[in-house]
């Protein structure tokens, strides 16, 4: 019997598996939140320092060595490159966070099997930063 064919037989795996496609469904509902609020989240915290360098510069700004935050500056870089108008580009930066965190854990769960990676994502998004939902 191959490691599959044991894993299909595990009615915990079954579990974690659903369990990972809510926590991926639950990423969504973010999603659509970072969309009806994007003024409210871009306009409140760093974004908005963040956003204007961006659109200055027209570079990804990297700010406090913080590497990883240029692949979530991408879209609104697209938007800038593109002369969309500047609700589009903050709605684009708005989503580009949860967007990037539905992406990764769709991976996780469809590529790598990795059931238990994708549900602390949405774990870590929901519960432990709720209270940052417009920082994120």
């Amino acid at each position: 019997m191959s490691l599959a064919d044991k894993e299909s037989y595990d009615p915990g795996n079954s579990v974690l598996k659903i369990s990972s496609l809510i926590s991926i469904a639950l990423l969504g509902v973010l999603l659509i939140g970072s969309a009806i609020f994007y003024k409210e989240k871009l306009l409140f915290s760093d974004f908005a320092n963040f956003l204007f360098r961006i659109i200055n510069e027209q570079i990804p700004f990297i700010a406090a060595s913080r590497y990883g935050t240029a692949i979530t500056q991408i879209l609104p870089l697209i938007g800038i490159k593109l002369h969309m108008p500047l609700h589009i580009i903050m709605l684009l930066f708005s989503i580009s966070v949860s967007l990037f965190s539905i992406m990764v854990a769709a991976i996780l769960v469809f590529k790598y099997h990795e059931y238990g990676f994708a549900l602390l994502i949405g774990f870590y998004f929901s519960l432990f930063v709720s209270a940052s939902f417009y920082y994120q």
